[in-house]
């Protein structure tokens, strides 16, 4: 029984460091963790800009540069980019109090984002939003999508658009 205590105690001393060792190690990965979370930049770490769209006479053409929105199989509104002046059109196709936005950033440093809001009055034809052509750089791409809100609820969205922005 005496030698069997030595042994014991030689055990005891053993887990008892080694599980120190983990703890330390666990800590400083922790703590490396939290060091990197902490450093890393914000997702929405850009500018935004948002622009409520004014009514227009330009009825531009829904082609490929458009972005439309279907609730159910119904057309229920269209968001168009137009790179001469960096415009975005968005019109509402139906009379039931909801709103067409569209959102997008441009691929640059910092991924501005942009939003032009609607006025959810579908007899209003379209609107532009045009503040944007000195914040959008050329040579770039601008990626967007048309949403349809009812109030704050999101109804329904649109595919993504990727289009070249001027000077191509």
């Amino acid at each position: 029984m005496e030698d069997g205590v030595p042994i014991m105690v030689l055990v005891l001393n053993f887990l008892r460091t080694a599980s120190m060792k983990i703890l330390k190690m666990v800590g400083t990965v922790a703590a490396s963790a939290i060091l990197v979370v902490g450093l890393a930049p914000s997702a929405s770490a850009g500018p935004r800009y948002t622009d409520y769209a004014d009514k227009t006479n330009v009825s531009p053409k829904v082609n490929a540069w458009c972005a439309t929105i279907y609730d159910g199989r119904d057309l229920a509104g269209v968001g168009c980019f137009r790179d001469h002046g960096d415009r975005v059109y968005v019109k509402d196709m139906r009379a039931d109090g909801a709103r067409v936005e569209v959102r997008g950033t441009v691929n640059i440093k910092g991924r501005p984002e942009f939003r032009c809001i609607g006025t959810g009055k579908a007899g209003g034809g379209w609107r532009v939003c045009d503040e944007w052509s000195k914040k959008m750089p050329e040579d770039r791409n601008f990626t967007f999508h048309a949403q349809l809100y009812d109030g704050n609820k999101l109804v329904a969205t649109s595919g993504i658009k990727i289009l070249p922005i001027g000077g191509r």
